[in-house]
């Protein structure tokens, strides 16, 4: 079901930068948010980047490179899936990823914004350097299956996550089944 996608050295040092670029304008917004996280914020956009160069790698569509001031409005890509649950209609993707080894799909209660979420992981770690990484999609989930979640509280970021082991998340559609959507939506 998982989809392993190895990016390269080039593409690793453009996600570095790409997660340092997004990370500059929120560091000095509220440090309130940036105190309770569990990972370092600059690190955690980094782990996005990746999982987002690697979704849109492996599904032949551009990485969204703008920076944001605060947030992207909770969606990495706008894309068409035709597919038997989705049949070809405009879908808001969010790409989750964790750097531990066997993350649940987790999105704040407040935050559910996309129709579609993906989640990845890094099965051999987070590069620290230039070197390769591969990426994992594990799976994905739409929006009215996370939503029948029961959600439960975290006391380390203090809010309500909505939770799905990744078991029970479905598999993702083949490349030749999504095309971007060409349109500025931000």
């Amino acid at each position: 079901m998982a989809i392993s996608v190895r990016l390269n050295p080039r593409e690793v040092r453009q996600a570095q930068r790409l997660g340092k670029q997004r990370y500059e304008p929120k560091k000095d917004l509220d440090e309130s948010q940036v105190d309770g996280w569990r990972h370092d914020p600059e690190d955690r956009q980094y782990y996005s980047v990746l999982s987002e160069w690697a979704f849109a790698k492996h599904y032949n569509i551009e990485i969204d490179s703008q920076i944001y001031l605060r947030s992207d409005q909770g969606r990495d890509f706008r894309v068409r899936i035709d597919s038997d649950e989705f049949d070809s209609e405009t879908v808001d993707v969010d790409v989750k990823s964790s750097p531990v080894d066997d993350p649940d799909l987790e999105v704040d209660i407040d935050s559910v914004d996309a129709d579609y979420y993906v989640l990845c992981r890094f099965p051999e770690g987070v590069p620290k350097d230039e070197s390769e990484c591969i990426v994992e999609l594990v799976g994905g989930a739409p929006k009215e299956m996370l939503l029948r979640q029961e959600p439960r509280w975290s006391e380390r970021y203090e809010h309500y996550n909505y939770h799905i082991k990744p078991k029970f998340l479905r598999e993702l559609p083949s490349p030749d089944a999504v095309e971007p959507v060409e349109e500025k939506y931000r």
